[in-house]
């Protein structure tokens, strides 16, 4: 444990819990979250996991519960990094609340995938957090009337059903107030056990002796809709009831305590603020008034060269360095070889309110070795590309070494093009091969296999125009969706003699060709999230029609897009006769 940790907690109990879970446990981090429920304070401890072979998430929950009974009101939950950033990024109001950098107890001196904060505005999260919990009790009471109709017809199966909805999703909701995430189980019972450690009230809800109307409530489920055997009494009825309202007071109170925090950790926000800008005031006052085209001289001398350390503008070492520890959080690569970068930029200024605001945005690409083949490499990019936050973003070529040796010896162009051309971010040595010299590039040969991949799309645009609007079109978008992966396949293969068939991604593949031409981006207008949105759309109709018998195309978006991919496909067939024409002319 470094001395960071030992600064945030004093406690020398919880200093000597820490150091058995991380003594016998890989862990990433550590959080203690203290919180307050109906006046009570609990301490929850949650313990984020490292990948490593022969660590099981159960048993580390058991090692970790037995170590923090030492230290009386402290549990603890076991979890993984990803976990708790896709609930971050799912905008969950309590995960945000726990996974804060104040109650960060413990973290890995080697880092590995660790937890994204994000700024968070606590006055939208109040509101969000007060419409979720109007919208989902609204759904309790729907089910509660359905129980009083039932009853009053006498009919106690389908009121024990109506019942049993009422308790099941206000624990659900319980749950998500509490701790953040619900257990995924109709069991009203497993409900009531999940939630015991942080709430000994509901976790007693039905007490040991109401067992049998708890069971009769859980068989409900599925025994009042598909058994006509099904019976239950209308006592047990009343007792359960009763339950329920007691639920629906301790689902208020809840609430109440979860938006009081929203409002301290709001309070405490803007207090901070005000002391900032208060000394930024102080240090204003001694300084000479600038006027509106001084402030607009300002901005353009800040964002010319490179800048001095601490002027916000990074450099591509800046970056390099950057993305290099966020791939080590996945795995070791033998090799980085970065091959292309793109940079955007805006920026604006404001002379009435003296605002200035500069975006950049760089987009790098990697060719990645590793020696054992990634299982799902678009999955990792993806979670590093999380990682490196907005400006930031990869978009890589993933070899297994062994293969990309193979691919040297026998004198592939676009391997050695990497090796010998692309820039060299990191390498171990001695694995590459040093045999092997390019061989020329067959233009006639390549010309034809681009000319195979053209006509293929072309066939697939006529056969998708012939159908759209009629009851093809599920069938129609995922056409065109293969035309335009021929697009971009044979346009990789006729540029660079490679195309990756082992990631066939459509939106990947479209990455892959911007690192050449922007023809994509500006054909389908992909900078617009309305029209990039169709385009998603499309790339994921395979799957939909595969797996989703309820997936249904917009055919209004079809149309657009077939109109662009036309035009797209004429472009790409101009740039790759223009590419080999330049090629043609080289070698005479």
């Amino acid at each position: 444990m470094n001395s960071k940790n030992i600064t945030q907690t004093p406690d020398l109990t919880l200093q000597l819990i820490i150091q058995r879970i991380t003594e016998n446990l890989a862990v990433e981090e550590i959080y203690l979250y203290p919180f307050r429920m109906q006046g009570k304070l609990f301490n929850q401890l949650y313990v984020l996991l490292r990948h490593e072979s022969g660590q099981e998430i159960i048993s580390a929950r058991a090692l970790c519960n037995v170590a923090v009974s030492e230290k009386a009101g402290y549990h603890a939950e076991v979890l993984f990094p990803e976990d708790v950033n896709r609930q971050i990024n799912q905008g969950n109001i309590r995960v945000t609340l726990i996974y804060h950098p104040n109650n960060r107890v413990y973290e890995n001196p080697n880092p590995g995938s660790r937890v994204v904060f994000q700024e968070v505005n606590y006055q939208k999260r109040y509101k969000k957090a007060a419409r979720y919990f109007e919208k989902e009790i609204a759904k309790l009471y729907a089910f509660e009337k359905g129980y009083r109709f039932y009853m009053d017809s006498e009919n106690y199966s389908q009121a024990s059903f109506m019942l049993h909805q009422v308790i099941e999703l206000g624990f659900r909701l319980a749950e998500h107030l509490i701790m953040g995430k619900a257990k995924l189980t109709h069991s009203i019972r497993k409900h009531q056990e999940y939630i015991r450690a942080v709430s000994p009230e509901m976790g007693s809800l039905f007490a040991e002796e109401e067992w049998d109307i708890l069971r009769k409530l859980d068989e409900s489920y599925s025994s009042a809709r598909y058994d006509h055997d099904f019976s239950v009494s209308k006592e047990d009825l009343d007792v359960a009831a009763d339950k329920s309202k007691a639920l629906l007071a301790y689902l208020t109170a809840f609430n109440r305590d979860l938006l009081d925090e929203l409002q301290r950790r709001q309070a405490e926000e803007s207090r901070v603020m005000e002391q900032s800008e208060n000394s930024e005031q102080t240090t204003t006052n001694h300084e000479e008034t600038v006027d509106a085209m001084d402030v607009v001289d300002a901005v353009n001398e800040s964002t010319e060269g490179d800048g001095p350390a601490g002027s916000g503008i990074f450099s591509a070492e800046d970056h390099r360095h950057h993305i290099l520890a966020a791939i080590s959080r996945y795995f070791a690569p033998t090799h980085v070889f970065c091959f292309a970068h793109q940079s955007r930029e805006e920026r604006s200024v404001n002379l009435v309110t003296l605002e200035k605001r500069e975006t950049k945005r760089h987009r790098y690409y990697l060719a990645i070795l590793t020696e054992e083949t990634l299982e799902h490499p678009l999955r990792q990019q993806h979670q590093i590309n999380e990682v490196l936050g907005d400006e930031l973003e990869i978009v890589a070529l993933y070899f297994k070494l062994g293969t990309f040796n193979k691919k040297l010896e026998e004198g592939d162009t676009f391997f050695h093009f990497l090796v010998d051309t692309a820039e060299r971010w990191c390498s171990k040595n001695g694995l590459l091969t040093q045999s092997g010299t390019p061989e020329a590039v067959d233009l006639a040969e390549r010309d034809w296999q681009w000319k195979r991949y053209l006509w293929s799309a072309e066939g697939m645009i006529e056969m998708a125009e012939e159908h759209i609007g009629t009851r093809h079109d599920e069938s129609c978008a995922v056409v065109m969706a293969q035309a335009m992966e021929q697009l971009c396949l044979g346009m990789l293969h006729a540029i660079w003699g490679y195309r990756p068939d082992n990631i066939l991604n459509l939106m990947y593949l479209i990455q892959l060709t911007e690192s050449i031409t922007p023809l994509a981006s500006e054909h389908f207008c992909l900078d617009i999230p309305e029209e990039r949105k169709m385009v998603v759309q499309l790339s994921q109709a395979l799957n939909q029609l595969r797996y989703n018998p309820g997936y249904r195309a917009d055919g209004y978006a079809l149309h657009i897009v077939h109109d662009r991919l036309k035009t797209f496909s004429k472009s790409v067939e101009e740039l790759v006769n223009y590419h080999f024409e330049e090629q043609e002319a080289v070698v005479q």
